[in-house]
């Protein structure tokens, strides 16, 4: 298999700032947790308005988008069956971790792609995070990305944060 390296642009405040060779199924975002100094989210207020206006199937909403995802990084953990990478820095090719299987099916559903433009954080850490909870990271993770992939429950706390989960009521 030949990987042919891809350009992405880089996008800051809605201006293009340039290109960069694609992460070939590595991190693609090097960040730190809850550093509100970049913004990885996309504007996808266009394809929510086609969907409102019926112009769009949900089925199509993100059809063709390269969403910025982020996820724990359990690699060396007891927890890498979750998600881990391989020696090199990339996405397992074998047993990858459920996150990946699971991301993998709803973009292939749902025809868009993440494998490219992802970030990784460490799991939370009292140590190093001080007095942060698991709903301070997803909090910040739904504000800096367009999509949070993590073993997340609902709860009262979390969705008094304006925070949403889809799924039957």
């Amino acid at each position: 298999i030949l990987a042919i390296p891809t350009l992405r642009s880089v996008v800051d405040g809605g201006h293009v700032k340039g290109e960069v060779i694609l992460a070939q199924e590595m991190p693609f975002f090097k960040v730190e947790k809850f550093d509100r100094s970049y913004m990885h989210r996309q504007n996808l207020c266009e394809r929510q308005r086609l969907l409102f206006e019926g112009n769009v199937s949900l089925e199509n909403a993100l059809g063709g988008l390269d969403l910025n995802v982020v996820m724990t990084d359990y690699t060396g953990t007891e927890d890498d069956c979750f998600f881990s990478l391989n020696e090199r820095g990339e996405i397992r090719a074998e047993d990858p971790g459920i996150f990946v299987v699971l991301l993998d099916e709803i973009a292939r559903r749902a025809g868009f792609r993440w494998r490219d433009s992802f970030g990784l954080v460490k799991a939370l850490n009292s140590e190093e995070d001080g007095n942060k909870t698991w709903a301070d990271l997803l909090e910040w993770e739904v504000e800096t990305f367009d999509l949070s992939v993590e073993g997340w429950a609902r709860s009262v706390d979390r969705m008094a944060r304006s925070i949403s989960f889809t799924g039957e009521e």
